[in-house]
């Protein structure tokens, strides 16, 4: 599997707009809402520049939240330590994280999962420091129902590599099934229209991971592709489709 570098991208990383509209979780509401009064362990695992802890201490400040956040890439490490304070921040893989045996309430991965090489041993390493009742929440994408999705449009050797990165949904219930978790499943797909001009500045910061994850070559065609639609034929706006699954996954009592 081809790896991303996020130590190249991590001071542009933050300029993709939309890794800055994180809505308020409804899991985490309810992880603490069941807790009430009590503090509870969170961890963010592939924490990137900190964004997603930001904006849940907004949303959740009155709440006692013990934050933890681990991500492999030192560079987006420093970058997430300037935005939120008083959080346990620990560089390493996903892989290898070491934390005592049942002590997160709520696990969270957004964007993150289809980074981890071994992704059975991260499975295992979260279901052994959950909670007996605590829940563990995967977001990301779903490649196989976004075969329109903009970049595959332009850059179409990414798909391949996503094929390869990303777990499909009937694996993902398999592996969940299999250690004994109660899953609850959610496909949000939807199509939109997307600024041209908005599409090429993503392209050329080269902060999407798919764009590293492919040969120069591929870039470069896809890029002059996507020149010509906005220069030569004055193409403004184009249609994608997004699919986004989210797993909610409960450890037995």
């Amino acid at each position: 599997m081809i790896i991303t570098d996020y130590s190249v991208i991590a001071q542009c990383y933050d300029k993709n707009k939309i890794r800055l509209d994180i809505p308020k979780d409804a899991v985490l509401e309810k992880v603490i809402n069941f807790n009430s009064g009590k503090k509870i362990n969170v961890l963010d695992l592939g924490c990137g520049t900190g964004n997603y802890i930001q904006k849940q201490k907004g949303y959740f400040e009155k709440a006692f939240i013990n934050w933890h956040a681990v991500d492999k890439t030192y560079e987006m490490i420093e970058i997430a330590k300037t935005k939120a304070g008083e959080i346990n921040y620990t560089i390493c893989e996903a892989e290898n994280i070491k934390f005592s045996d049942n002590f997160f309430d709520y696990v969270v991965c957004n964007f993150a999962f289809h980074h981890f090489e071994n992704k059975y041993k991260v499975l295992d390493n979260i279901y052994k420091i959950l909670k007996p009742g605590g829940i563990f929440k995967m977001y990301n994408i779903l490649p196989e129902m976004m075969k329109k999705w903009w970049v595959y449009e332009f850059f179409p050797e990414s798909y391949s590599q996503d094929f390869r990165r990303f777990w499909q949904k009937e694996l993902i219930i398999h592996e969940f099934e299999k250690r004994k978790y109660k899953i609850n499943l959610e496909i949000n797909y939807k199509q939109t229209h997307l600024s041209m001009l908005e599409i090429y500045e993503d392209v050329k910061r080269k902060d999407i991971s798919e764009f590293s994850i492919i040969s120069a070559d591929n870039y470069n065609k896809g890029r002059q592709d996507l020149e010509f639609e906005i220069m030569e034929k004055k193409v403004s706006e184009i249609k994608s489709e997004l699919a986004l699954i989210t797993v909610e996954a409960s450890k037995s009592f």
